[in-house]
């Protein structure tokens, strides 16, 4: 048997859908949750600490749920606004423990994930499942496949301004950092994530993150 094989597995491979699945859990949570509803959901969000495939994400898991701003009380599951209010608190510790920032807001949140929920028909009596017309679906998926990327303060991004022109970087490539020189045209595009502009960021920051990745390339040259 291999020497690695109660390794935990890649954080980076199965944080981001674990976290879209556990805010779905919590925006299908009852908007008035009977006692048993409240138990069983907080008792479910208790034991994710105990199987979470990484060690230390356990351990970071079940501190964050009982020190805090995230503390997983009953108070917690008393309705849907404040079980997801609560999940994001959570979601924001372990962003900060990272050290990363997205710019999310729990409004942002709250958009995304009411975007994808379904409606049901009130003409039809027997109905599999909830049925969503094809225009409001296409608004779902378009909400559902947006991928922030870390937002890295501009201060640090202007100490490395030089070394990456030294580098041989085209002045093309500092359009992002051109736009946001003005303090509250940075202000603007932080609030306004639907804009073109910061969806534009967001796709070419994350096909320049999965090709590092692909191809192991290192955040930091060692030369």
């Amino acid at each position: 048997m291999s020497s690695d094989a109660n390794n935990g597995l890649i954080t980076k491979i199965w944080g981001p859908p674990a976290w879209e699945f556990l805010h779905c859990i919590t925006f299908g949570y009852p908007l008035e949750p009977t006692e048993e509803q409240k138990k069983k959901y907080k008792q479910f969000f208790i034991n994710i600490g105990d199987v979470l495939p990484c060690k230390y994400c356990r351990e970071s898991y079940k501190n964050f749920i009982s020190t805090g701003n995230s503390v997983l009380s009953d108070e917690v599951m008393k309705d849907r606004e404040s079980f997801t209010r609560w999940f994001y608190n959570v979601h924001e510790r372990v962003n900060e423990k990272l050290d990363v920032d997205y710019g999310v807001t729990y409004e942002d949140i709250v958009n995304k994930y009411e975007s994808y929920r379904a409606k049901c028909s009130k003409t039809k009596k027997k109905e599999k499942g909830c049925i969503t017309p094809l225009d409001k679906k296409s608004q779902s998926y378009k909400m559902a496949y947006i991928k922030d990327s870390p937002i890295i303060p501009y201060n640090l991004v202007q100490k490395f301004t030089k070394y990456a022109k030294m580098r041989g970087l085209e002045s093309s490539e500092f359009r992002y950092l051109d736009k946001c020189k003005c303090k509250n045209d940075y202000k603007n595009i932080i609030s306004d994530k639907c804009c073109d502009f910061w969806c534009e960021r967001n796709r070419e920051c994350n096909e320049i993150i999965k090709k590092m990745r692909i191809q192991g390339i290192p955040s930091l040259e060692s030369d």
